[in-house]
């Protein structure tokens, strides 16, 4: 991380504790630098509060104060608005005895010190299989309309309202395997919660943890993930510390296949928000822990420069597009890159999309899978954008696929 970076992270940790921020600030700070950092990661609104009520110098100057403090003030009321909504939408699911669990920021921004700050572009619910087809009923009589779907949720947007994500299950088996026991304990172990004063559901605290860390690790295997979900995690531990049983925690993370993974998240909050890192986490193997480690550090830089959705630049846009269905190994000898490219025309059936799974149950489908893929995309606007993006890919998208496709093995997710 450079300064200005360590800098956001300094404010993004005092900020989600509601704590003023008395450190030096140096005085080569760039606080435009600062504000697009943290607007790539959509958390200028939770820091805005801190840099206003600074006791330090250098400041920002006026114009991009005002700037700073109006998209804070309409983000703001856009989340007062939106909630507001949601309350009829939540209400709607009551009256039809669709039982839901709210997810992710529905429930996760109660732990901010401003809420309606802590934003959010779509509202995540979990919905019983056996209760799909009623909840899509539901939301398409009230105005919603399905946007795209795959194996885990389906997207709903509407006119005015919140987009909401319906989902049937939390993990994707493409990406985590061995989850069937965490998706059958949901149900069992949820616990009642009122969002916007209609009674829901939510994750039981273990539960709720462990769906943050592979949810991370899901997003850190397509795409990456940015600042904001690291701050979920450290305010959800700190609220929930005292009532988990951290040694099975991690066991459950060991057969998910995320507890290494999980050890580098935790040490991460523990770098970077000061984290306390609950037991057993000390106990892990050195190498995943430790301070001043190698991979921690590529990974903080790969979250920094991830932003929100971990397409903060085009480089990573094709970069984690082409990681996708490339077997990315040893490009610099003519056969690696033979093999590379042939990868990416016909990618292995795991690595292929949802519509296409057919190919993972039936494999001696695969061609077939591989002609309705290229078909499939020729139809598309920016195929040939993305043809030309792959075989002329720029150094830039070359070096952040070779080096994410390093961190997933590392990590223990590849």
């Amino acid at each position: 991380m450079d300064s200005n970076q360590q800098l956001l992270v300094n404010l993004l940790s005092a900020a989600i504790r509601g704590q003023k921020y008395k450190k030096n600030i140096e005085k080569g700070v760039n606080w435009q630098a600062v504000f697009e950092e943290s607007k790539a990661h959509q958390i200028h609104t939770l820091i805005y509060p801190v840099v206003k009520n600074r006791d330090t110098h250098p400041e920002p100057n006026n114009k991009l104060m005002s700037e700073w403090q109006k998209t804070t003030l309409f983000a703001g009321i856009e989340q007062i608005q939106h909630m507001q909504k949601m309350k009829d939408v939540l209400s709607a699911f009551n009256q039809s005895n669709i039982p839901v669990i709210a997810l992710k920021g529905l429930v996760l921004r109660e732990l901010y010190p401003q809420p309606e700050l802590r934003t959010m572009g779509d509202a995540d619910i979990l919905v019983h299989k056996d209760h799909m087809s009623d909840a899509k009923n539901l939301l398409l009589q009230i105005g919603y309309y399905e946007s795209r779907a795959d194996s885990k949720h389906i997207h709903f947007s509407h006119p005015t309202h919140l987009a909401v994500e319906l989902h049937q299950r939390l993990t994707n088996p493409k990406f985590i395997q061995h989850t069937q026991s965490f998706e059958a304990a949901i149900w069992k172990n949820a616990l009642p919660v009122d969002i916007c004063n209609v009674p829901v559901l939510k994750l039981a605290p273990e539960d709720q943890i462990l769906y943050l860390c592979l949810h991370m690790a899901s997003h850190f295997l397509r795409s990456g993930f940015g600042l904001r979900q690291l701050c979920d995690l450290v305010l959800l531990v700190e609220s929930l510390e005292s009532a988990i049983d951290w040694c099975v925690f991690y066991q459950r993370s060991e057969i998910y296949g995320i507890q290494r993974f999980t050890a580098i998240l935790f040490t991460l909050c523990k770098q970077m928000f000061d984290m306390k890192a609950p037991y057993p986490l000390d106990t892990l193997p050195e190498d995943e822990t430790s301070y001043g480690n190698p991979l921690i550090d590529e990974i903080a830089d790969d979250i920094i420069s991830s932003g929100v959705f971990g397409n903060k630049t085009f480089a990573r846009v094709f970069g984690n597009s082409l990681l996708q269905y490339a077997d990315y190994k040893d490009c610099s000898h003519f056969s690696g890159k033979v093999k590379y490219y042939m990868s990416l025309l016909f990618p292995a059936p795991k690595r292929l999309a949802h519509r296409y799974a057919y190919a993972v149950k039936y494999p001696f489908l695969t061609p077939v899978a591989w002609m309705h893929r290229i078909i499939h995309h020729m139809s598309r606007k920016e195929f040939m954008f993305y043809v030309k993006a792959t075989l002329f890919s720029s150094k830039k998208t070359v070096s952040v696929l070779k080096k994410r496709a390093k961190l997933l093995h590392r990590s223990g997710l590849q």
